[in-house]
């Protein structure tokens, strides 16, 4: 028997779509810690948590009540590792600016329709995108956008791939080059630190 998967996106809960307060009835809730579900009610005010009870909670007014009907309540999914830019047709080619934006778009509903509430883009998502979805201008998840792809060389790689990696100036972006930089810096702090730590 099929059991259906009752999934709340409680990071949008703030959202102009929903209401200030949320009740959702006979769930079973999993917590995303302990192996058993437990049988309950939850009330959510202003996107947060306010009440978990296995008794009857009173609606507050003008609350948006929903029947859970015995299915499943759990946390948002995290995904780690998406390209949300690059949901394109095999074979489709170098398509416009404008036909990626709306399959970045669709994927993203995507996942939040599929409980994904949070997720880490690999590369290729602009952080001008990623600002739209978490302010809620675009419906989607949560995007943490690790920004440019770094890429080996410029061009395609010749196949079989080659296995050292080779980064020329003229191949990086600004933005990556800032990125370069900083993980430099935090290498050389961190170095400090230990030298630090070990002097005292």
């Amino acid at each position: 028997m099929r059991r259906s998967l009752l999934t709340l996106c409680l990071a949008f809960l703030t959202a102009s779509a929903w209401a200030d307060a949320v009740l959702i009835n006979d769930v079973r809730i999993f917590n995303g810690v302990d192996t058993k579900l437990t049988v309950g009610n939850v009330l959510v005010v202003d996107g947060v948590i306010e009440t978990i009870s296995d008794e009857a909670i009173a609606a507050p007014e003008g609350a948006t009540v929903i029947a859970g009907n015995n299915r499943i309540l759990t946390p948002g999914f995290i995904d780690l590792h998406v390209h949300l830019t690059m949901h394109t047709l095999r074979g489709s080619g170098g398509e416009h600016a404008t036909a990626v934006g709306a399959r970045t778009v669709a994927a993203a509903q995507f996942f939040l329709d599929h409980g994904f509430t949070t997720v880490r883009d690999a590369g290729g998502t602009h952080p001008d995108l990623a600002r739209a979805f978490n302010s809620g201008q675009l419906y989607g998840p949560r995007v943490f956008p690790s920004g440019a792809i770094v890429m080996t060389r410029t061009r395609p790689m010749p196949a079989p791939a080659r296995t050292s990696l080779r980064i020329t100036r003229y191949s990086l972006t600004a933005s990556t080059r800032r990125w370069l930089q900083c993980a430099k810096t935090s290498r050389t702090a961190q170095r400090r630190s230990r030298s630090w730590a070990a002097a005292a």
